[in-house]
């Protein structure tokens, strides 16, 4: 239970900084949190990431066709409120 408490918060900040950080500063610190999240998933093969809708953020940034939407941010803003 505390495991999935602490994934959530990782996607939450990581989510946070993509969304309203930017400056240099939170770009370097959504970066960190990504480097986090690899080597958690490097090493713990059953760390959460799916349960608390991490991978599905993440496969929706990288598959996200540019142009397609006004405003992409607004998409993942949308998709972040309906998962919690």
């Amino acid at each position: 239970m505390f495991e999935l408490f602490l994934f959530r918060q990782l996607r939450d900040g990581f989510v946070h900084q993509l969304t309203q950080g930017f400056s240099h500063y939170d770009r370097q610190l959504r970066n960190d949190l990504l480097v986090l999240a690899s080597l958690v998933a490097k090493t713990c093969s059953d760390a959460p990431f799916v349960e608390t809708g991490f991978v599905r953020q993440l496969i929706l940034l990288a598959t996200f066709q540019e142009g397609r939407y006004l405003d992409c941010l607004f998409l993942i803003c949308l998709v972040s409120a309906v998962q919690r």
